[in-house]
């Protein structure tokens, strides 16, 4: 009985691939924490009786 042969992969191409999946998480949990911050600061503002900042839209300059 032989073994099914498994694809061979280079150690740069294994790395490079499980440092997008590490990107990616990062990316996600910075996401996150951009959006926890940002609800802090209205509910800070909003305590301390000051308007609510709205987002700018991308691209407007000002």
């Amino acid at each position: 009985m032989s073994k099914k042969a498994r694809p061979v992969f280079s150690v740069a191409r294994r790395c490079s691939a499980a440092m997008r999946r590490i990107a990616a998480f990062v990316d996600q949990r910075v996401e996150a924490e951009k959006a926890l911050m940002a609800s802090d600061f209205q509910r800070l503002r909003e305590v301390r009786g000051l308007p609510p900042v709205t987002p700018k839209a991308k691209g407007s300059s000002q």
